[in-house]
């Protein structure tokens, strides 16, 4: 059985996507995460599967009020909420079809990616490291760039700001999260500044995420498959005896007795899928094994442990189930557990992490793309 199939949460796919397109335009925020460049990358996916006239006009409005916001608005430099996510977007778009990117945009994300090159070049020991926020995120963006020549210049400058921000010691690399960082959601998520952060969104599964994308799609250095694996030996390090279900805390000096959740953004399934990732990137058949078993352990946890209190792609089911789904295809090995059945309906909300936009494009996920799939932006895309 399909994990697609179990879960099913019965949405008009069309309603939900216009729904989104409207607010976003509507709101005029240019993020990935709750804004036009999120609303842009769903848009893009539902017209890769359902090329019609309108989902072209949706794509079309989209840009156009893109191009406004960032011509009249300061963005940060992030993924998620900054203008990575909208260049993201557009190359997204591109490879989708490039006809439905106006010509007049070369120039200015040619002038961006030398921007973003200089960013990184000059702060790599001041930034964060991370997906959402930090320069991984730039990695993030460069794994989805069109032209290579420019994918292997800015991946390739990420990377050695991210190894100069590293500290590596018996073979295995860490990075410590920076000052001012916003903290995981939990109450066990005290001083975080100087620990290491094991999830996805801004600590080291996400890291060996982007170095698997490297290696899997010819990006990387020479040095990049060491890389991929002294980090993957930190990560895997950190698991522990399991503390209510998870044998992998939120931070590494997390000491309150609380489990990590099983989502997309930590826990045993962040981990678990990073590392088996990195075990198809390098092939080894350990890691992959490992990945499944840390995933197969926790899903025959009690049901409270999971934590999963709604529909979303960050920290809810959809993001659960779409990873699942990525491992083991329609061939799960194991029953699948009913909290993960889609019991609660989506949350009234709009937006790409948290809301309908990302649970519609688990639903409409398609064929895989490459590089060029849309989840590269969670590091979900291989």
């Amino acid at each position: 059985m399909v994990f697609g199939e179990v879960y099913s949460i019965p949405l008009h796919m069309a309603a939900v996507a216009t729904d989104n397109v409207q607010f976003a335009l509507t709101r005029g925020e240019a993020s990935l995460a709750n804004g036009l460049a999120g609303a842009l990358l769903m848009q893009g996916q539902m017209y890769s599967r359902f090329p019609t006239a309108t989902h072209r006009q949706l794509i079309t409005a989209l840009v156009e009020k893109l191009i406004e916001v960032i011509q009249t608005r300061e963005l940060d430099s992030s993924l998620w909420h900054g203008i990575t996510g909208v260049l993201y977007a557009i190359e997204f778009i591109r490879s989708v079809d490039a006809n439905l990117i106006p010509v007049e945009l070369e120039e200015f994300i040619a002038d961006m990616d030398e921007q973003l090159l200089a960013y990184v070049e000059g702060g790599s020991r001041t930034l964060h490291f991370g997906l959402a926020t930090g320069v991984a995120g730039l990695g993030a963006y460069a794994l989805m760039r069109n032209d290579i020549e420019m994918s292997k210049r800015l991946y390739g400058a990420v990377e050695d700001a991210l190894l100069a921000m590293s500290i590596e010691e018996n073979g295995r690399r860490v990075w410590l999260t920076r000052q001012g960082l916003r903290r995981p959601l939990t109450s066990a998520a005290t001083g975080v500044q100087g620990q290491v952060d094991i999830g996805m969104t801004q600590g080291l599964a996400g890291l060996v995420q982007l170095f698997s994308g490297a290696v899997r799609y010819g990006l990387g250095s020479a040095r990049t498959p060491e890389l991929l694996q002294s980090t993957v030996e930190a990560l895997v390090a950190y698991r522990r005896p399991p503390t209510q279900g998870a044998t992998f805390p939120y931070l590494a000096a997390q000491t309150a007795e609380v489990g990590s959740g099983l989502a997309w953004c930590y826990g045993d399934l962040s981990a678990a899928t990073a590392i088996h990732s990195a075990g198809l990137a390098l092939i080894r058949d350990d890691w992959q094994a490992l990945g499944r078993d840390i995933i197969e352990e926790r899903l025959m946890q009690p049901a409270h442990t999971f934590h999963l209190h709604d529909d979303s792609l960050c920290h809810g089911r959809a993001g659960a189930m779409h990873l699942l789904n990525k491992i083991y295809g329609g061939s799960p090995a194991f029953p699948v557990p009913q909290a993960l059945n889609g019991g609660e309906s989506i949350k009234p909300r709009h937006g790409l992490f948290a809301g309908s936009a990302g649970l519609l494009l688990t639903k409409i996920d398609g064929a895989h793309r490459g590089r060029h799939h849309w989840d590269v932006c969670m590091y979900m895309g291989f």
